[in-house]
């Protein structure tokens, strides 16, 4: 591996303290490896590469020119058109005897009429040669008006215009089965499937319709509920697909435009139903029209709080997902950045929020429809947009806001070329529909700001806007994405490799110059021989500049102006051998909570990523934890509010960064990605994250990513990237002396010393397995009757520690506790399949020591044998960090108690839950355990703890329980039991939770033991006096 620097530049650097050099950012890039994820390594650039536009516009009459230089020149792919669903929508007209609905046969004559029109227009105008190439991967759809059953007469074309109405295009759909009805006839009968057939060729992408959160219940009249919002995706999709069978596009959606999750409704929405009176007048007909939209908007949905956090979650992604997600055949999402510039306060959602907002769509996804049902991504709009800026003349800064997020976020959609299938930024055409006249002198005061060509000056020669300088800096990137990493989050990389030329794309999202070293790793003395420099920045207030040069003095590095772009084509003798491999793998955490978001708690926080498929080679792979947050919006300084005080990983202390992905958002809530490099020599199949955060916040979902290498990648640090190996000084073992009965399985715990010791792996053994044997995880089996040594011995340092096992035969200690362990059951079943999140299907999944992945409608039995009939309490060691969850206990098929499961914060924080009393006769009885709630993810148990205060042999022996009372409880030393006798004759037999019997202890003449060298936890005393013997509970702190 040779790294491209001239000896020059080395021996200037080695004159130079390498403080100097550190202060800078490095970029790292290996040409031999390829970076692939979900098997796409692409850059795909008809799927980035993109305008929002349509072949079949208005906007291209005059403009070959134009057309030709976007779609020859620069590689351009038009992609998106909401407009001619729309616009045919309003000439349909009416069902005669069928009123407010269209007529199937009148439509069928206008589609085809419109198709021969569309190809007689776009020949016309000279861009028939373009149709094959420009009808590839397209995006259609509808606007809510006045497709959809918005009952709006006044944003619905001819149906609210005087010459409309003169004319009898007076209807509008009234529900949405209307609407779906005639969007599926739409879809049917207007497209063709190639483009030598004439007409427009159906698209690859349906979107149902778009961004409806704008006027749902607004100013903007449409209304509607987010019910029927959704049910209106359902309707659709099921209709196109049943009609069109392969031939239909995919469908999907919400297609909405705002995406802040973790806040409220974002939108002013009427607050009452009754809304709706202002929009009518009072005849009769009137009446019954309110009453109608009083109906249409008074939901479930429209009555819950708007204000409250997470609303844009839970009420409407969530909701959707969960509702329509599996008709979607993909999700649509709109990002906008709010710019700052000529604009009262101002969001940043490139970096972070992008990252945190595609990490919770796609967790939930998974979570829901399982990893290999995960639904592809497009994002059909992204950019910028200020609503202050509407009635202003237009500003060229206006572009540069665009720009910077058109770089910017398209780089963060790079990342995940199995994810987004297709990105678009959005700016129109010529956009003249949306400029504004109000005098009617054809000139419009008011000048639409996001367009690719404009005529500010009225002269009707139109010209090329800046945006088009997005393109002149995309030009010709194509080719296999290879290997790169930065040391900055901040500075985005990515580079592709086309035969011999080599792109390496640098973004700035930060706000000041930036100087980049740059370090190219190639294994055949493969280097460049010129470069290419195209660099996007703004100079000024408003002058947006675009350099563009080419040398053969190959820069080691280069200066990156704030938020600007750069794009570095390198020329190479031969051809780039992409020989070696880069397979970026990603896993999914366990669920936080059941909404998605967890407070964060002072001290640690702990959290799970299992099934993770190793690495292949650890000292080639590289890992990082991803956690997706809401802190506080604040400067990225250390000991900030946006730093970690300590993170282990694996019980291993990792370094943290402090500086994330992306500036300040401005706002008061910092919703982003925290991405944290860690050793991919800790990565385990199950993987435990524990986080002291710096401040408080919540935490919305802890992933973790694999890079898999062939080979060890080139890195500017060239030394071991992980951690100085702590080396194990001790281990000690708990309990050491274990009573069982043949046939009972217990775990005994090892303590590696230190606590962060790097390698804690352990070798268990038996010194007689006849009598007891031990597996992996430290659970000891009893076989046979007799004593046997259990040894527990570090693979570092070889250091042992022993525990003393004796075991009894089956009869079960005299008296009235029967323990059942939560994995000893017999059958099990379900009606939730987890398997998609790594539980078994149906049913609890086993684990040494415990059930978990229980689900709602889960079930467990278990044979049980009793010998001592009686009325026993029920105790459960249960955790559970849900709310709502549940746990009923049968007896012989017959419901015997149901008991509410509190929500402790964690899965494995057990403590002894009172189940109520249930009677049981001597023999043997089936025992069953239900999770009972509608909760999806209820509750692992430890065990289930039977207690009875009396034996039944016969005759009655009366129970003193009720007369002895223990104090203080929980204690750490003494405890005294109040209401014995004196000269009280009394044995106190000892149990813990696991049946075990322990040493009896001597009960002090003023009626007191010491449990002082007992272990904290919870045991059970048996108290035994001549005349009588009652269970008692005790913990030990």
């Amino acid at each position: 591996m040779k790294t491209m620097n001239h000896y020059l530049i080395i021996a200037l650097i080695l004159l130079y303290p390498l403080v100097n050099r550190a202060q800078n950012v490095e970029v790292d890039v290996n040409l031999n490896i390829k970076h692939s994820v979900g098997g796409i390594s692409d850059f795909g650039r008809e799927r980035h590469i993109t305008m929002h536009s349509s072949l079949y516009e208005n906007a291209w009459e005059g403009e070959l020119d134009k057309a030709e230089r976007l779609f020859e020149d620069l590689d351009v792919q038009l992609g998106r058109d909401n407009g001619v669903a729309s616009f045919l929508h309003q000439f349909s007209p009416e069902d005669e005897n069928n009123r407010q609905h269209h007529d199937p046969d009148s439509l069928s004559v206008l589609l085809d009429f419109w198709q021969g029109e569309y190809q007689q227009r776009i020949t016309d105008r000279g861009l028939l040669k373009y149709k094959n190439e420009q009808s590839r991967g397209t995006i259609m759809g509808t606007n809510p008006h006045p497709t959809y059953p918005t009952l709006s007469y006044f944003e619905n074309g001819l149906n609210g215009s005087t010459w409309g109405r003169e004319n009898g295009f007076t209807w509008i759909p009234q529900d949405i089965e209307t609407s779906a009805a005639w969007m599926v006839q739409y879809l049917e009968e207007f497209f063709v499937e190639t483009a030598s057939q004439e007409g427009v060729v159906m698209p690859e992408y349906w979107e149902v319709i778009n961004e409806p959160d704008f006027p749902l219940n607004t100013g903007q009249f449409m209304m509607s509920s987010w019910e029927d919002i959704i049910e209106y995706h359902n309707l659709v999709a099921q209709g196109i697909k049943q009609k069109l069978g392969n031939r239909a596009p995919k469908i999907g959606g919400m297609t909405w435009g705002l995406h802040d999750l973790f806040r409220g409704d974002g939108i002013s929405r009427f607050a009452t139903v009754n809304y709706v009176d202002g929009f009518y007048g009072n005849t009769a007909a009137d009446e019954v029209a309110k009453a109608y939209a009083r109906g249409q908007v008074d939901t479930p949905l429209f009555n819950r709080p708007r204000d409250t956090p997470w609303y844009q979650w839970d009420v409407i992604w969530k909701e959707f997902i969960d509702r329509a997600g599996d008709n979607m055949d993909f999700y649509s999402v709109h990002f906008y950045d709010w710019p700052q510039y000529q604009n009262q306060g101002g969001q940043r959602r490139s970096g972070g929020h992008v990252e945190a907002t595609l990490e919770m769509l796609e967790w939930y996804d998974v979570f829901i429809n399982g990893k290999n049902n995960r639904k592809p991504v497009i994002i059909s709009e992204y950019g910028a947009v200020a609503n202050s800026w509407d009635p202003m003349p237009h500003d060229t800064r206006f572009d540069w806001e665009n720009l910077k997020p058109f770089s910017a976020m398209m780089m963060q959609f790079l990342e995940r070329p199995d994810y987004i299938e297709l990105s678009m930024p959005f700016h129109l055409l010529k956009a003249q529909f949306r400029d504004i006249d109000n005098n009617g002198d054809g000139i419009p005061e008011v000048v639409y700001h996001y367009k690719t060509l404009r005529d500010d000056d009225g002269d009707g020669v139109w010209e090329y806007s800046e945006l088009v300088k997005w393109y002149e800096l995309w030009d010709n990137v194509d080719g296999t994405r290879v290997d790169t990493k930065s040391s900055d989050p901040d500075i985005q990389v990515d580079s592709y490799i086309d035969g011999n030329e080599v792109y390496l794309i640098l973004n700035n999202l930060q706000e000041q110059n930036t100087t980049i070293n740059l370090n190219l790793f190639e294994d055949n003395d493969n280097n460049p021989t010129s470069v290419r420099i195209k660099h996007l920045y703004l100079e000024g207030v408003r002058n947006i500049v675009l350099d563009d040069t080419t040398t053969t003095n190959i820069p080691s590095s280069v200066t990156l102006r704030p938020e600007a772009t750069m794009v570095l084509k390198y020329t190479l003798p031969n051809a780039v051998a992409i020989n070696q491999t880069s397979v970026e793998n990603k896993f999914y955490g366990e669920p936080v909570s059941n909404n998605q978001r967890v407070a964060i708690n002072n001290g640690d926080n702990t959290f799970f990523v299992n099934n993770v498929t190793l690495p292949v080679d650890a000292d080639k792979a590289e890992a990082m934890i991803k956690m997706t947050v809401t802190l506080f919006d604040a400067p990225q300084t250390e000991n900030g509010f946006l730093s970690i005080n300590k993170l282990t990983f694996n019980g291993v202390e990792v370094e943290t960064p402090f500086d994330w992905r992306g500036e300040t958002q401005n706002r008061s809530k910092w919703f982003g990605a925290l991405e944290i490099p860690v050793p991919a020599s800790l990565v385990q199949t199950n993987n435990t994250i524990v986080v002291d955060f710096q401040h408080v916040g919540e935490v919305n979902i802890v992933n973790l990513l694999t890079w898999d290498f062939s080979k060890k990648p080139g890195r500017s640090d060239q030394g071991n990237t992980d951690p100085d190996p702590i080396a194990v000084t001790g281990v000690n073992v708990s309990p050491n002396t274990i009573i069982l009965n043949q046939g009972q399985t217990s775990t005994i715990n090892a303590t590696i010393s230190p606590a962060n010791a790097t390698n804690k792996s352990v070798i268990w053994s038996t010194n007689n397995a006849a009598i007891a044997t031990v597996d992996a995880n430290g659970t000891i089996t009893a076989n046979a009757n007799g004593n046997t040594i259990i040894t527990v011995t570090t693979v570092d340092g070889g250091f042992t520690s022993s525990t003393t096992v004796t075991v009894n035969d089956n009869t079960p200690p005299t008296g009235d506790i029967i323990v059942i362990e939560a994995e000893d059951f017999v059958n099990t079943g379900g009606t939730f399949n987890d398997s998609f999140a790594g539980g078994p299907g149906l049913g609890v999944n086993k684990t040494p020591t415990n059930i978990n992945y229980v689900n709602n409608g889960d079930w467990a039995e278990y044979t049980l044998n009793v010998t001592t009939p009686g009325t026993y309490d029920v105790e459960y060691l249960i955790s559970t960090p849900s709310s709502g969850a549940q746990i009923q206990l049968f007896v012989d098929n017959t419901i015997a108690s149901t008991t509410n499961v509190p929500n402790n914060g964690a899965w494995d924080n057990y403590t002894a839950l009172t189940g109520g009393t249930i009677n049981l006769t001597a023999g043997t009885h089936t025992i069953k355990i239900i999770a009972s709630s509608a909760t999806t993810w209820q509750w692992n148990l430890d065990k289930i703890t039977l207690t009875t205060g009396s034996t039944f042999s016969g005759k009655t022996t009366a129970s003193t329980s009720q007369y002895l009372k223990l104090y203080p409880n929980p204690s750490s030393g003494k405890i005294y039991i109040q209401g014995l006798g004196t000269n009280s004759n009394t044995t106190i037999q000892v149990y813990d939770t696991k049946g075990t019997k322990y040493p009896d202890i001597k009960l002090n003449d003023d009626h007191s033991i010491d449990v002082e060298s007992l272990s904290r936890g919870i045991y059970f005393l048996k108290v035994i006096s001549k005349r009588n013997q009652t269970t008692l509970k005790i913990i030990k702190n």
